[in-house]
């Protein structure tokens, strides 16, 4: 107490010293719980999902959704720090573009559906999950037997936003059954069947207007009757306009660049497989 006796203008008594020192004590107790509700928390609750949501930007954790959400991850969701995203419960979790460091993994009584995106891999846990593939040329190879003596397929093809896949689908065990690969739906869909639906998403959503919706639409109208009709010349035709209306939708920003992105994608990836 050598100090507050040299700054006050007279002595302290014993008494009074302890009092000071009483409150001093206090004051300072204080402070540090100020300073600790002022730190951010190092709690994972942000990334704990139990509502339904729409993630396009970036998160460098690992992202958990619980309850009976429905969550929907597009372009340019960016998931960092290697953990995935892991759907619990019976929640439902639908990508359709953006990128996930780790795995993209169902659990509980949980659907997952991919239609697009980048991923390193996919996971099942228990007997009740789903997980939906959405593409062209999707198939499974395996069984094989990898770390810790888990079971894993490997998913090659193209999904439905034209991104190329090859990525292992592992099985992991919980507490009451097995996943089984018979929880895991392979959906070879008519690419451009995906891409009109793509299209027509991003006019629900409000990203794409509805005139530009329609008339997108109807380029990917004609590419279809002209590939009904074995017109691989007017298919061509169609799907080069497409492409020419969404890139000048993208520099007029009528379009944001990603989702522009994914559209061109896929429909340079018909047109390549046109022979």
């Amino acid at each position: 107490m050598k100090l507050f006796s040299q700054v006050l203008p007279f002595p302290l008594s014993a008494k009074s010293s302890a009092t000071l020192r009483t409150v001093s004590v206090s004051i300072a107790a204080l402070l540090l719980c100020l300073m600790a509700l002022a730190q951010p928390s190092p709690s994972r609750a942000d990334y704990n999902i139990a509502e339904n949501s729409i993630i396009n930007y970036a998160i460098d954790d690992t992202v958990y959704v619980y309850g009976s959400a429905v969550v929907d991850v597009i372009s340019p969701a960016f998931i960092t720090n290697g953990g995935g995203l892991r759907a619990f419960d019976t929640s439902v979790v639908n990508m359709y573009g953006g990128f996930i460091e780790g795995f993209l993994g169902t659990e509980g009584s949980s659907v997952v559906n991919l239609y697009g995106g980048s991923i390193e891999g996919l996971s099942v846990s228990g007997a009740n999950s789903t997980l939906n593939v959405y593409g062209t040329g999707l198939s499974l190879a395996g069984p094989y037997i990898g770390m810790y003596g888990r079971m894993y397929y490997v998913l090659t093809g193209t999904l439905q936003d034209g991104t190329a896949i090859d990525v292992p689908v592992v099985l992991f065990e919980d507490t009451e059954a097995n996943a089984q690969i018979s929880q895991v739906h392979l959906f070879n869909t008519d690419p451009l069947v995906a891409l009109k639906a793509q299209v027509e998403k991003l006019g629900t959503t409000g990203t794409l207007s509805a005139g530009n919706t329609n008339a997108l639409l109807t380029k990917l109208t004609a590419a279809q009757n002209a590939a009904a009709s074995g017109n691989v010349a007017a298919e061509r035709d169609a799907l080069t306009a497409f492409l020419n209306q969404v890139k000048a939708l993208v520099r007029t920003g009528k379009i944001p660049t990603a989702q522009g992105a994914v559209l061109t994608g896929a429909a340079q990836a018909i047109l390549d497989s046109l022979k």
